[in-house]
């Protein structure tokens, strides 16, 4: 074997394979790029969380929000893209008087679906109660604009209105 045989050879030779990517990196990527949740890694099926969702949106409905949180937590873990789940989650930690840890899946349900004029007035809700008087404003602000475009979400216009009412009277006593 010659020289000339020896580099034909090595430039014939296939590329090393990549580096495997670390599993974090695989799940970042199918979270964050593919838009996949833990409930399609898990194979759990569609029908499974929204029987599951029912059950503990009843149970909200129903003035038991401390029943409903663990299953609730269970659905934003498992669907963190679901603006219902989120809103649900964030609901009843509100009623619970988590109002900090409402906040932000309040946060996450309207970034997911920004049309959700209850969801505006539940976070002015809690920012208003926090002392964040702008966010509130705004959150308010961002409700009444939502619910005037869509006629079906027009209840939650007087409770917009009336805290928006509220902070312009304590803004007036400062």
């Amino acid at each position: 074997m010659n020289l000339s045989d020896t580099r034909a050879r090595a430039s014939a030779a296939p590329p090393p394979p990549e580096p495997r990517r670390p599993a974090i990196e695989r799940l970042v990527q199918a979270f964050l790029v593919d838009g996949l949740s833990l409930s399609h890694l898990r194979r759990i099926s569609p029908e499974h969380l929204e029987a599951r969702y029912e059950d503990a949106r009843r149970r909200l409905m129903d003035g038991d929000a401390h029943e409903a949180l663990p299953a609730l937590a269970e659905l934003v873990a498992l669907n963190p893209w679901d603006a219902r789940f989120e809103f649900a989650f964030g609901l009843a930690l509100q009623l619970e008087g988590q109002h900090e840890r409402a906040v932000p899946h309040y946060l996450q349900s309207l970034l997911l679906d920004p049309q959700q004029p209850g969801c505006a007035l539940r976070l002015g809700e809690c920012m208003e109660r926090l002392g964040e008087h702008a966010a509130a404003l705004e959150a308010y602000r961002r409700c009444l604009a939502s619910a005037s475009a869509a006629p079906a979400d027009a209840q939650v216009l007087p409770y917009a209105q009336a805290g928006i009412e509220r902070l312009a009277r304590g803004a007036g006593r400062a």
